[in-house]
């Protein structure tokens, strides 16, 4: 017989499912425990590493880069049992800019960030291991949810009981991984100037190698001169576009934010790969621009 769990009827497979407080947690919980707002979304799939027998759907949506309903990827992932890694992405529908990104991480949980603070406090409600990460860039917040692990089996006539301990999140370990993954890590510069743009552009033309478009004449970087000059309060001002690494066309962007009056801060979101391929050249920064890989660590 099984436990008291919490129903959820999906409107696209047209059942009932449950979703039980402590045990089988994996996306398809999270998602559904982040209500409405994420049926209703549009998501990105990148990353995908996973088990279930609708895995092969799941994959599928990622190799075509392919957006997907929050209904159908709720469908798909209530097949799916386990995911190891994955990063997933939330928009509104007609946003530019996402509301929530999930990404699994090796088996062991769920970093997750947010700009939507009844979001961060629903999942702190309905789960039980959650702990707030200092992470994620304003306006947004990270939490990272762990899978809980099972006590292991005692022997009959155990001479001494079993030690053991809950896997943490290891940050160092995260930034390691970002390393090796195409999952978007970030970059950031400061504009506080005319020739902090020009600066920017210079830095960011670093990337040709990786089939960075040409930046100088770019609508974009005009559109930011005159947010610049009009001093307007711009949140997530973006340009997506693709860089090539290896022969894979892989997803990437910036986003201008509004600081305080006349500063502006640039954040490139480029895959980890790339990143620490050229952390060299993009650390410390100077005359007014500030540069860092997240997680900190990632170019310690």
């Amino acid at each position: 017989m099984f436990g008291e769990g919490r129903w959820w009827f999906c409107q696209t497979c047209d059942s009932a499912v449950v979703l039980y407080a402590d045990q089988d947690l994996d996306l398809h919980s999270i998602i559904l425990a982040l209500g409405d707002r994420a049926t209703n979304s549009v998501w990105q799939v990148s990353g995908v590493d996973c088990f279930g027998e609708n895995a092969e759907e799941l994959w599928a949506l990622d190799d075509n880069k392919q957006s997907i309903s929050g209904n159908d990827l709720i469908r798909i992932t209530a097949g799916i049992y386990q995911t190891i890694e994955g990063y997933f992405k939330a928009f509104d529908k007609d946003s530019t800019s996402h509301w929530l990104e999930i990404r699994a991480w090796d088996g062991e949980g769920f970093y997750i960030e947010t700009n939507d603070e009844k979001v961060k406090k629903r999942l702190q409600s309905e789960f039980q291991e959650v702990e707030e990460i200092d992470e994620a860039r304003p306006p947004y917040q990270s939490l990272f949810i762990s899978i809980p692990t099972p006590a292991p089996t005692l022997p009959v006539e155990p001479k001494k009981p079993p030690v053991w301990t809950k896997p943490s999140w290891d940050i160092g370990v995260f930034a390691e991984h970002n390393r090796k993954s195409v999952s978007l890590v970030s970059a950031f510069f400061l504009i506080d100037s005319w020739n902090a743009i020009s600066r920017c552009i210079q830095w960011l033309s670093l990337l040709k190698s990786y089939n960075m478009p040409d930046l100088e004449d770019l609508q974009y970087f005009n559109d930011v001169r005159e947010i610049y000059e009009l001093d307007k309060r711009v949140t997530n001002f973006d340009y997506e576009f693709k860089l090539v690494w290896r022969n894979q066309e892989l997803q990437a962007f910036l986003r201008c934010h509004f600081l305080e009056q006349g500063k502006y801060e640039m954040e490139l979101l480029l895959p980890g790969v790339i990143a620490n391929e050229i952390a060299d050249k993009f650390k410390d920064g100077k005359d007014g621009f500030c540069c860092a890989f997240m997680p900190p660590m990632f170019y310690d």
